[in-house]
């Protein structure tokens, strides 16, 4: 199974955040539960940002 989240956030990868951060988990669970995953820039324009893509291996 494949999937891509499109996000608004400039391109990065997984980061540790404070326990009272209220973001900066969902890289950090894409990148336990996925067999392969990465992050791509997009072209700046109406909607500069990244993609986070994510795939699955169905057992």
């Amino acid at each position: 199974m494949a999937f891509e989240l499109p996000s608004s956030r400039p391109p990065f990868g997984p980061r540790a955040p404070a326990p009272t951060d209220e973001s900066g988990r969902v890289l950090l669970l894409v990148a336990a539960l996925a067999d392969r995953w990465g992050v791509c820039g997009r072209e700046p324009g109406p909607a500069p940002g990244r993609t986070v893509w994510a795939e699955l291996d169905l057992r």
